[in-house]
């Protein structure tokens, strides 16, 4: 039996100023599922890109690490098939104030071990993203809470210095950021959560291969009543895009991420979802010369043609990143902005001689890495390589696995280096978890700063009137371009195709696509 300690005997009473509870769960119909009555039973096999990187669930490691985690872990809250928030760990919570988070608990929760969870799981968790040995990129946001204490087994009071707009989204986390609930005895044990896995999640992991599969059984005493409808999901990693398509042709597999976009128009007779959240970039560390001049990264957003590099990457789809950091629709899109870097070789040169190159030749050679068996992570880095070689700069290619990516982003042992990432959702505040000085998403490795970014990158999510935080984030992009700690591409196209027996996969609407992957709860195989 778990031990608790209450945080003082103190009967806590709360001047509720606003209530959200959350609806039961599965209250929400994913899309596609109305059509029929979920069917239990069953093994999907999902392909994926690559191997997760590791299973710990408090260190993001992209796309296909996150469907395992959020498959064996929860978090407090989660966005339902609306892009809206609701409970998850959390039945509920309240705001007496504008610093204060209380949730309650859901109760009746176990872990895969049998251990009971509660408030102590929680507090420990978020100690464990605060601890600078985690390098959780959650980190400075835990690290933004003033107190956190239990005031009994079922309740958590977080208390704030200032407000801040996103704070319930940002525990929900994404592939970027994750905010999963681990348990506590663990932690204090030990526990080597890179290799081990231990959550309440829907579906417990019993097997896995390296670069092979994993094998999920169904957690029966998941807290979500008739919930997961599989028996069984078998994630087998195929990194080869047209190897994994033909998978998905041959019945080999039900489920595919990461759809090549020349692939896509041929999947008529299968179940297809586009949809575009992902950023593709160059990322340049400040920490290295030449790069650490802030005109020698203004120049390269200048030699770059964005157009050409959507055209033969990714067949002209979806939109370049010349100006305006948010999607187009979005209430934070700064019309503006756009054009800010478009193709000007003599601006280029310009900055450079200012830079003290007076020709492209005299730049020094600099290095870009690249995940090159991914796709959409080489085929743009080759026509950028280009571009600059043809612009006369001496850049090599240096080819890299998943794991060096993953871990080049929180090191910054690279020059250059071609990634892609996916924002949680709408909010402007996704900035801060790059370029924030304190942010393990970027800026940390790079040694990347500005103080009056950080000052309105950390404004912003304080600020909760809309005209002064429009106001604060056009200031915040227009330094982000200026300083251009990246080269800015363009959104890419993104897909998942399954069989038409597939049923409940949906992509969360509202700029929440990076939000589809963990959610194997709802899956059920109509056949």
């Amino acid at each position: 039996m778990k031990r608790f300690s209450p945080a003082g005997a103190l009967l806590v009473v709360l001047a509720i100023i606003g209530t959200s509870c959350a609806p039961g769960p599965g209250a929400s119909a994913p899309t596609g599922s109305s059509e029929a009555k979920p069917k239990p039973g069953g093994t999907i096999r999902y392909g994926l890109v690559r191997d997760p990187i590791h299973f710990d669930p408090h260190v993001s490691a992209g796309q296909s690490s996150v469907s395992l985690q959020g498959s064996v872990y929860d978090g407090l809250v989660e966005y339902n098939d609306q892009g809206k928030l609701t409970g998850a760990l959390a039945e509920s919570w309240e705001t007496p104030d504008p610093t204060t988070y209380v949730f309650h608990l859901r109760k009746g929760v176990t872990f895969h071990d049998g251990s009971t969870f509660d408030a102590e799981d929680v507090l420990a968790s978020l100690n464990r993203i605060k601890d600078p040995k985690t390098a959780a990129p959650q980190a400075p946001f835990v690290s933004s809470f003033t107190k956190m204490e239990a005031p009994d087994p079922f309740t958590v009071r977080i208390t704030l210095a200032k407000p801040n707009v996103t704070f319930l989204d940002r525990f929900v986390g994404d592939s970027n950021s994750t905010m999963f609930i681990a348990s506590a005895a663990d932690i204090a044990s030990g526990f080597d959560f890179r290799k081990k896995t231990n959550g309440t999640g829907a579906f417990i992991l019993t097997t896995w291969e390296p670069g092979g599969q994993y094998v999920f059984k169904k957690n029966p005493k998941y807290w979500k009543p008739g919930q997961p409808y599989l028996d069984e999901m078998i994630q087998v990693v195929i990194p080869d895009d047209k190897a994994r398509v033909n998978a998905l042709r041959s019945g080999e597999v039900d489920y595919v991420e990461n759809v090549p976009w020349q692939e896509l128009a041929t999947l008529d007779k299968f179940s297809t979802y586009p949809y575009s959240v992902s950023w593709v970039m160059v990322r340049l560390n400040s920490g290295k010369p030449p790069l650490d001049n802030k005109k020698v990264r203004q120049a390269l957003n200048f030699i770059v043609d964005r157009q050409e590099v959507m055209q033969l990457a990714f067949g002209g789809q979806y939109h370049v990143i010349d100006g305006p950091l948010q999607q187009q629709g979005n209430a934070y899109y700064w019309k503006e902005l756009e054009g800010t870097y478009k193709k000007d070789d003599a601006k280029a040169k310009s900055l450079l001689a200012e830079a003290g190159y007076p020709t492209p030749a005299d730049v020094p050679a600099m290095e870009m890495s690249v995940f090159s068996t991914f796709a959409a992570h080489n085929d743009p880095a080759q026509v950028v390589l280009q571009q600059f070689q043809k612009f006369g700069l001496k850049v090599t290619f240096k080819a890299i696995d998943v794991a060096t990516l993953n871990a080049n982003r929180g090191n910054g042992n690279y020059q250059m280096q071609m990634d892609g990432l996916s924002f949680s959702g709408p909010d402007p505040d996704n900035l801060r978890a790059f370029f924030h000085s304190a942010a393990v998403g970027h800026a940390l490795a790079a040694k990347f700063k500005n103080e009056r970014l950080d000052q309105l990158l950390t404004q912003g999510a304080e600020t909760t009137n809309v005209d002064q935080r429009k106001a604060i984030y056009k200031e915040a992009e227009q330094i982000i371009l200026d300083e251009a700690p990246w080269v800015f591409l363009l959104w890419r196209p993104t897909a998942e195709a399954a069989a038409k027996y597939v049923k409940g996969y949906i992509v969360v609407p509202g700029g929440l696509g990076g939000q589809n992957f963990g959610r194997w709860e709802y899956i059920w195989l109509d056949k």
